[in-house]
């Protein structure tokens, strides 16, 4: 899965406003060579990636509420 990649896309959309680019590079997202990797919503909800972050973020509640704003 391409956390740092849907981070980055929503990062656009609500920090820049950017949402149309936002939106239009997640639905790329793993289709395309050079953004590899799948969309938040294949997350299993395990929680390995928050075992192993040291900035020790709600992964993936915050994955669930970028794909809720880039998705739609």
């Amino acid at each position: 899965m391409n956390i740092s990649g849907t981070f980055d896309k929503f990062n656009r959309g609500n920090i820049y406003g950017l949402w149309g680019a936002a939106k239009q590079a997640y639905a790329q997202q793993g289709t395309v060579a050079w953004d590899a990797g799948k969309k938040a919503d294949a997350c299993t909800d395990c929680g390995a990636c928050e075992d192993k972050c040291p900035q020790k973020i709600e992964i993936r509640k915050q994955l669930a509420h970028a794909h809720g704003a880039l998705a739609t």
